[in-house]
């Protein structure tokens, strides 16, 4: 995992852990070597991307009420149906009222440095 870490530290990155496992040896690593790192509080298409998921990935918001740190919300793009999910679920939450940001404008350190990487393409609410 310091490798990985490190690797992230050297391109003004953090990590964000899937947080699919309770041995996440992330927080350790990022710690020792400076780096920032946090855990996804919400997996959006687990265990899948029905209407009953999102239903209750949106109801679940309620409790990070008051909260002052961004709510983190990973999912699996990697198809249409997860796509068309994670633009349904923003369609509803945005007219919840729920505020969008980037990882970029929501986390503020580190800066950005690998033109990889787009963290306008991976929503974060707060």
């Amino acid at each position: 995992m310091n490798s990985v870490i490190s690797v992230l530290k050297n391109n003004g990155m953090y990590f964000i852990d899937s947080a699919t496992t309770a041995n996440s040896a992330v927080f350790t690593a990022a710690e020792e070597l400076g780096v920032f790192s946090t855990r996804r509080d919400i997996f959006l298409d687990v265990p899948d991307v029905s209407d009953a998921t999102l239903i209750s990935k949106i109801e679940s918001l309620g409790k990070y009420k008051g909260r002052n740190e961004p709510i983190v919300i990973i999912t699996h793009c990697h198809n249409r149906e997860k796509l068309d999910a994670l633009k349904k679920f923003i369609t509803q939450i945005e007219e919840m009222g729920v505020r969008i940001e980037s990882l970029k404008k929501a986390i503020p350190e580190p800066e950005f440095s690998c033109p990889l990487r787009s963290p306008e393409l991976h929503p974060s609410i707060s």
